[in-house]
């Protein structure tokens, strides 16, 4: 029995009989092709055949097309074959140079599994507007008003296996306007806050560690009016004046995925007021830019979706410095929101703020707080 590849004569038509017609010469180069077992490692070696002369063998290179060098031989010998065999030869020989190609895996792209991060951010912009005309006014006592807020919040989480990092930026800065006043600011916040956490023994403990940065980007300022009617005003804060750092390690707990309450038993906290001359308004600084803490912090976040595209979401921040504990720092962030349609939402904006290291000298502690809501335009992307 024949081996596959093998070297095998194979008859061609008689170069002195009338020449064949072209689907018999097709046929026999296709025959001659098939045997000449293109990509079969045994030919590398050539050896003499019926029709290739031993004189014309060691003429040749050693080369793994020798069948196809020994077709176009045959198709010398027949003119009806010479031009098939010719381009049979070509496309062979540039075939043989690498019969059984490997692909170059050091150019196959890496492709990195994204599937652990989920990220998501939002802009909206809230316009209120209110106007009364002149009889109005005398029997309400109503004023006109006008407010513009814009907001833009962004999530960046990787969760694997027990780790977890979540990432959360926001910054909220509005403008409003009464009637007969100058435009005043009504909200502005930078907010950033980071956290990693690994889950222990138990599904709804972990341990975790984190940083949390809180600022306003504009001047803000105390508005007084004088007898005569004259609006004054006096800044009161800035861009770092105050700003806080907090850094807290410790353990959270997390029954539900919408519910999460850190306990920072080891917390530190950095109130800063970069502008010297807005120092005198903050007593607890002591004349330092920078005043340092060493306390306890507790954090309680809420979000969820309420009914089909209502959401809550609070956050519930506390400090205590350990060496002052009955001077507690409170501060409560609420957002309810509603989206009308795919592009607009009516949302309520809450801030509630106790902390005597934010109360300006010669006022005595006091909450603060701060609400705005409207209708506004909502892209998520």
């Amino acid at each position: 029995m024949e081996k596959p590849g093998a070297n095998r004569p194979v008859r061609v038509p008689n170069a002195s009989k009338s020449p064949p017609d072209t689907a018999a010469v097709f046929k026999v180069v296709k025959t001659i092709g098939l045997r000449a077992g293109l990509t079969d490692n045994s030919f590398l070696t050539p050896t003499p055949s019926a029709f290739v002369p031993a004189r014309l063998v060691e003429a040749m290179p050693a080369a793994p097309f020798f069948p196809q060098a020994t077709l176009l031989f045959i198709a010398m010998k027949n003119r009806a074959l010479l031009l098939p065999g010719i381009l049979l030869f070509a496309v062979c020989a540039a075939r043989a140079q690498n019969p059984n190609p490997t692909p170059d895996t050091t150019r196959l792209l890496t492709v990195k599994d994204t599937s652990y991060w989920k990220r998501d951010a939002q802009f909206g912009a809230t316009f209120n507007l209110s106007a009364f005309n002149g009889p109005w006014k005398e029997r309400t006592g109503a004023i006109g008003a006008n407010a513009l807020l814009l907001s833009f919040k962004a999530n960046l989480n990787y969760k694997k296996e027990k780790d977890e990092w979540t990432n959360a930026f926001q910054l909220q800065y509005g403008l409003g306007r009464l009637e007969g006043q100058s435009t005043r600011k009504n909200i502005d916040v930078i907010l950033f806050d980071s956290k990693y956490s690994r889950q222990l023994n138990s599904a709804k403990w972990r341990a975790f560690a984190g940083v949390n940065f809180l600022s306003q980007f504009a001047p803000g300022y105390l508005y007084a009016t004088t007898p005569t009617g004259l609006e004054t005003r006096t800044q009161v804060s800035g861009l770092f004046s105050p700003a806080q750092i907090t850094e807290s390690a410790g353990f959270e707990y997390k029954p539900t995925g919408y519910f999460s309450l850190q306990f920072g038993i080891g917390a530190m906290r950095q109130t800063i007021v970069a502008d010297n001359a807005l120092l005198p308004l903050f007593p607890e600084q002591r004349g330092r830019n920078v005043r340092n803490q060493l306390g306890f912090q507790l954090l309680a976040n809420f979000d969820k979706e309420l009914a089909k595209d209502i959401n809550l979401k609070l956050r519930y921040q506390a400090f205590a410095d350990y060496a002052d504990l009955a001077a507690i720092a409170n501060r409560l962030d609420a957002v309810l929101a509603a989206k009308l349609g795919r592009y607009f939402n009516v949302n309520l904006n809450t801030i509630l703020l106790y902390d005597q290291a934010l109360t300006p000298a010669g006022r005595s502690p006091a909450t603060q707080v701060s609400f705005v809501s409207g209708i506004g335009f909502l892209y998520t992307f």
